[in-house]
């Protein structure tokens, strides 16, 4: 809608100058309304759909999706002391226009286990989604964010990525072994691979697909019986058989490699970060080898100048653009194959933590995710070239109040429904026939603020079955109706 605005605007403002002005005034029109314009194409904008009194977001990743909008996902935690809730984590999967008007949002969540958080997703060729959440699950949501299937598996997963071959590849661990799983787009497993790297506990945080069809993924390896870990680099072929694994020790503590990407010339480069042990504190690190894992050099970025590295982008000059944090705020910025910085830019909040967290655009500029301000909403950016954002609009979605919705639907014979609640209280979920009259009773108790799951299995207040026909799911908060949700069995 915005775009069709500022093409009305440019028509008549042309008119008007060409009609009316002399050249010369023309011209300094021309130059300032290309100023503005270009301005108009840049904005932030935060949002905050999901109720949070004491607590915070976390942002994982961005994609562009194929409709040009723009997805996110993270986690919100919250805390309830008056239901004696400690730091419930909910897994998010939010869908935006390419203006970043703010279409739909989802909970990625499995189970009621107050552990839900969304890890890593990518968009399927149908324009669906698929979210890695915590203890190696996967939901499928279609394009308007109704699920589709759930898998519950034993693969934890960290990182998500679409393969040349239409599949997609996980990155992760299991049995506490870093490993990969290839798996084609309807949750099918193909093959995986688990790495065992004596007894020590290794992590995949980041997994891409080479130029020679095969896969580098970064992490970091826990020693045995040391606090000790090391970024831990590994380069496998097309099957998952490993080719080689490379290590980096900074100073004995906590080093992490977070995104993993490759160069056009087939090198590999790594960010992530390293603990420096007095005083205590991390560093951003920037790791540079080529393909046979041949270190070119390593980096440590300065604390004063953007810690944590979360994310890396390669651009066509083969230059590359780090997002990271700073004691200023979200930092993005350009350097060359000699690690020599071009230039840099620094955005309100706290950067997307997830190894995709933000991308190029085709056009110009970058999409950038985050949480602003800082972790009490989140926080989506479209900058210029040079990670600017000259407009700023003073947009922001407050939460959505409550949530019900089922899967499948139509089904038969079991349905999950999943309910969002925004306040803690005296929570009834019931069944009607179409006849308005009480089917089941699934819910009648307090419930604290926050998502749940549960089972209806086409039975009757007398543990009858019910026949085929419409539904409705009645959700009722201290007596007070919240929510109606059609429902249609089949059998």
């Amino acid at each position: 809608m915005r775009n069709n605005k500022n093409k009305l605007i440019i028509h008549l403002f042309s008119i008007f100058i060409t009609q009316y002005l002399p050249r010369g005034i023309i011209f300094c029109f021309l130059f300032l309304w290309g100023s503005i314009l270009n301005s108009q194409d840049t904005w932030l904008h935060t949002y905050s759909p999901f109720y949070i009194d004491d607590g915070w977001y976390d942002v994982e990743d961005v994609i562009v999706c194929l409709d040009g909008g723009y997805a996110v996902n993270g986690t919100y935690v919250e805390y309830d002391a008056e239901m004696g809730i400690e730091w419930a984590h909910w897994g998010f999967l939010m869908k935006t226009d390419s203006d970043g008007n703010f279409l739909w949002v989802k909970a990625d969540t499995i189970s009621f286990m107050y552990e839900n958080n969304s890890l890593a997703f990518v968009q399927t060729s149908d324009g669906g989604f698929i979210s890695a959440v915590s203890g190696g699950n996967l939901i499928k949501r279609d394009l308007n964010g109704n699920r589709e299937w759930v898998i519950n598996g034993d693969f934890g997963i960290n990182s998500i990525c679409n393969i040349s071959d239409g599949n997609i590849i996980l990155g992760g661990c299991q049995n506490l072994n870093i490993g990969l799983r290839k798996i084609d787009e309807n949750g099918n497993t193909l093959w995986t691979q688990v790495y065992q790297i004596d007894d020590d506990y290794s992590v995949c945080k980041s997994i891409i697909q080479t130029q020679d069809g095969g896969f580098a993924l970064t992490g970091y390896l826990d020693y045995e019986g040391r606090s000790d870990f090391d970024v831990l680099v590994m380069k496998s072929n097309a099957n998952g058989d490993s080719l080689w694994t490379r290590l980096y020790d900074a100073f004995g503590d906590h080093d992490q490699g977070n995104c993993i990407i490759e160069n056009s010339y087939g090198d590999i480069i790594v960010c992530g970060y390293v603990m420096i042990p007095d005083p205590f504190h991390s560093e951003g690190l920037i790791w540079l080898m080529d393909s046979n894992g041949t270190t070119y050099w390593t980096q440590h970025v300065n604390v004063d100048f953007g810690y944590r590295h979360f994310s890396l982008l390669n651009l066509s000059d083969n230059s590359f653009t780090a997002l990271c944090n700073s004691p200023d705020g979200t930092k993005v910025y350009n350097f060359d194959n000699f690690y020599n910085i071009t230039w840099e830019s620094v955005l309100p909040g706290w950067a997307a933590e997830g190894d995709r967290g933000f991308k190029k655009l085709q056009d110009s500029g970058y999409v950038i995710g985050g949480t602003y301000p800082w972790c009490s909403n989140i926080m989506l950016a479209k900058t210029d070239d040079y990670g600017n954002v000259t407009a700023v609009d003073d947009y922001i979605l407050k939460f959505q109040d409550f949530e019900l919705s089922n899967f499948p639907n139509p089904f038969n014979p079991s349905t999950t429904i999943s309910y969002t609640l925004s306040e803690s209280g005296f929570i009834n979920l019931s069944i009607y026939n179409i006849k308005g009259q009480k089917i089941e009773s699934l819910i009648n108790e307090l419930k604290p603020r926050g998502v749940y799951n549960i089972e209806w299995n086409g039975l009757d207040l007398n543990n009858k079955s019910v026949g085929s026909g419409i539904y409705f799911v009645n959700l009722t908060i201290n007596s007070r109706l919240l929510k109606t949700h059609k429902i249609l069995l089949i059998k």
